[in-house]
């Protein structure tokens, strides 16, 4: 995961693999802000928007 933080997908050589309480409370922490400003400007935060109904 440090390596990802420090130089993106390109400084782990295209592999990423996360192990443990503070790699899930990273990618915990990056989903709420991702989930926050999607609905602070009002969008949706799914990747694939839900079928209408």
């Amino acid at each position: 995961m440090r390596k990802y933080e420090q130089s993106g997908l390109a400084g782990t050589g295209g592999v990423v693999v996360g192990v443990g309480c503070a790699t899930t409370l990273l990618l915990k922490d990056r989903l709420a802000e991702y989930i926050k400003t999607a609905w602070q400007q009002e969008q949706s935060a799914l990747c694939i928007p839900l079928p209408a109904t």
